[in-house]
Order: C-alpha cells, then structure tokens, then sequence
C-alpha cells in the first residue's frame, strides 16, 4: 500500500496528544515500521528492561502478542506487557483494508494493585535490572485508571479519523489499483506475473504497467519485489521463522536465491540483517 502522510501536522497533532495526557503515541504503517512518535521516545523504565537481552526477547513476543490480537480482533485491544504496564493498540482501516497502526501507553495501571511497583518487580527481577534504578524510573510513569485509559483509547479512535478525513496520512491510488495491491499483499507466497495479474483483472500489459507507473512509480516486478522485501525484513524482526520458513513466505521456494535477493536489496544476508536489529523490539524507542 502507497502511504503518504503530512509530516508537520502529524507531528502538531501527536504531540498535543502527548502534551495532554503524558501518554506515549506512535504511528506505523501496516508492516509494524514506525512513522512518527512522540515524547520521550520511549521510557526510562522499559530502556532499563531493553537493556538486558531477556528483557528484550520479553519485549520482543509482548509485541508480537499485541499485533497479533489486534490482527485478529480488527479493533482496539489492550494488554499489560510482560513487565505490567498497559499497552494499547488502535488499528486503522480504509475500505476493509489495514492501513497502519496507532500504538500509545508505556503507562501503568493505577486501579490494580498487582500493578505497584514492588508486584511488577517481581516480573522482572530474575532479568538483571538494578532494583533501585528501576524503582525510579517507575516513579516517572504516567499512571491510569482503567476509565481514564478507555477514555483515551476513544480519543485515539477518533484521532485516526481525524487523520484520514485532514489527509495527514492517506492512500494515493484509486480502487482497481487498490485491489491490484491487495490481491498481491495476500498471495506473496505464491507465483505472481504480469500474465496472471492482466487475466485476472482483465487488462493488458500496457494497462497494467500503466497502472503502477502512476501509482507506486515502479514497474509491477520491482513493486512485487519490494513487497516481498518488506515481509521478509518483517519476519525477519518480529519473528523467530528459520530464513527458509521465510523464504517460502515471501514466495521464493529456493533458498539461496532468496538470500542472494534479500543482500541484492539490503546489502547484507538475511541471518546478518537479524542480528543487526540487535532484538531491539521496542517500538517508542524507534
């Protein structure tokens, strides 16, 4: 999908949110990559916890867990991390379609007592983190109520709206070419050629490659390429799928040609691309 966003009024309006409720906010697009975040780029309790390669990997399948609940409920769904605090993640739709995500919280749960310090400790102490360190840094979290964390998750709803109706973020193509997308975005895995897009869609090859032209500024091989490229980059960061799994996900059955295609793309391998995202899972801090 062709995302194009307003960067100065997203910013504007990201930050009076924050400046509001001292609560973390962070765009992405529908491959999970950041675009915009506010504050103060994550917080000084989860940096402390990011610190240790089990907090890490926690973090790591806490998010996972988040997108996949969200994926499949298509609604606003929250949860509490791995260490206790309150996550909340808002998907945004246009005409049945994921478009991007809006993620905010990093925050705790002032009407739960498991919640105090001393009980979320217990979640993490066996990671390495200095106690008195992190207790400060708990001191700092912004702490809600449920009613007040479900009155922001309203907010955040009609603030994606709010997005799309001001065209701060928005997709620049009509809807053959929408449905072009969307018919390539679920059958990555399989064979895709210009032949079977014309059959399917009824056009020719000039048509078509028009279509892209105009639409994605690229030819229909190097759109599918790019497509298969950022799946694999994102099973690649929130995923433990061996490199062939992924390559059979992307649509390349043959292993070493998709390790050639993936450093023909990035300028490294596949196993090297992992490692150098260092299991850096948390998304404020991007």
């Amino acid at each position: 999908m062709l995302l194009k966003y307003d960067a100065e009024k997203l910013k504007s309006v990201m930050a009076d949110f924050y400046n509001i409720t001292g609560i973390e906010i962070v765009l992405l697009d529908s491959d999970r990559n950041v675009i915009f975040g506010t504050g103060n780029r994550g917080h000084s309790f989860c940096h402390l916890i990011q610190g240790t390669r089990e907090g890490k990997r926690r973090c790591f399948a806490s998010d996972c867990k988040l997108f996949d609940m969200c994926d499949q409920a298509r609604n606003t769904v929250m949860h509490k991390c791995h260490a206790g605090l309150i996550d909340m993640l808002v998907p945004i739709y246009v005409s049945n379609t994921l478009f991007g995500y809006i993620l905010f919280g990093q925050a705790g749960d002032d009407s739960d007592a498991s919640c105090a310090f001393d009980a979320v400790y217990e979640n993490v102490k066996d990671i390495g983190v200095d106690r008195a360190e992190l207790a400060r840094a708990y001191e700092n979290l912004v702490l809600f109520d449920r009613e007040r964390f479900d009155s922001a998750a309203s907010i955040v709803s009609v603030l994606a709206k709010y997005m799309m109706f001001e065209q701060m973020v928005y997709a620049e193509y009509n809807d053959i070419t929408m449905e072009i997308s969307d018919y390539i975005e679920k059958n990555l895995s399989e064979s895709i050629s210009v032949s079977s897009l014309c059959r399917k869609y009824n056009m020719s090859k000039n048509m078509l490659y028009q279509v892209f032209r105009v639409n994605f500024e690229c030819g229909v091989k190097e759109y599918i390429d790019k497509r298969r490229l950022a799946r694999a980059e994102l099973l690649l960061r929130t995923t433990e799928l061996s490199v062939y799994e992924i390559s059979l996900r992307c649509g390349v059955d043959n292993y070493q040609n998709f390790c050639r295609f993936f450093k023909r793309k990035t300028g490294v391998s596949p196993l090297q691309y992992r490692k150098s995202i260092g299991m850096n899972y948390n998304l404020f801090a991007r």
